[in-house]
């Protein structure tokens, strides 16, 4: 996906004896960068010190819960 894509899409298209095509609706990749480095902060504040790769941390997945706020 690119910058000023109207309608973000990923596609799957088999061709075969059962043709198959499949449209699932997407997210900017931009818009899903952003979201993975938010989503990974509390993962982050709860490593120990020092340099730590993502492979390292537990999975990033989307916080579907309310954020407490200050």
């Amino acid at each position: 996906m690119y910058i000023g894509l109207a309608e973000p899409e990923d596609a799957v298209i088999i061709e075969g004896a059962r043709p198959l095509e499949m449209r699932i609706k997407g997210v900017h990749g931009d818009a899903a960068t952003a979201a993975i480095v938010v989503n990974a902060i509390p993962r982050v504040l709860d490593a120990p010190p020092g340099l730590v790769a993502m492979t390292n941390l537990p999975i990033v997945s989307a916080a579907l819960y309310d954020c407490p706020t200050p």
